[in-house]
Order: C-alpha cells, then sequence, then structure tokens
C-alpha cells in the first residue's frame, strides 16, 4: 500500500529517524522507503522539546538553555521600568 493512498506525504527531505532499541551494535541497516535513503539522528525536536533516546543530559541541557534566554529577556524587560 502506498502511503499517498491514504493521504499521508512524507517530505523526503525532512524525514529523519532514531532507533529506540536498547543494546542497538549493528550500524549497516538502512531505511529506505520508496527508494529514498533516511538519515539516522540520535536527538530531534518534537513540539518544542528535544527527545534524545538514552541520553537525558542533551535534554536538560536544551531546556536549562531555553530558560536561561527567557530569564535574560524577563531581566532586561524589568531593568527597563
Amino acid at each position: 500500500m502506498e502511503v499517498k493512498f491514504v493521504g499521508l506525504d512524507i517530505n523526503h527531505n525532512k524525514t529523519e529517524f532514531m532507533r529506540n532499541i536498547k543494546n542497538y551494535t549493528n550500524n549497516t541497516i538502512k531505511v529506505i522507503l520508496n527508494d529514498e535513503p533516511y538519515a539516522e539522528v540520535s536527538c530531534f525536536t518534537y513540539v518544542g522539546s528535544l527527545v534524545a533516546y538514552n541520553n537525558i543530559m542533551i535534554e536538560i541541557k536544551d531546556r536549562t538553555a531555553s530558560d536561561n534566554c527567557c530569564l535574560q529577556a524577563f531581566a532586561n524587560i524589568m531593568k527597563a521600568r
């Protein structure tokens, strides 16, 4: 079944995949759909949140950096008043 028949249109330039299998050691397997290869990633952003498999520190650093930007913007507003 082709995905366009059910209403799903995949952008081959933006689509990537992430494995979520513990102890995965075979790096030779590639994902190919409709003769288009897809890149494998270790983390990605979904609905504004960083998703990283098996590494919570990446997510914590991303949220901390985002919070620091908001805090700095708020501090500048408070100083101006």
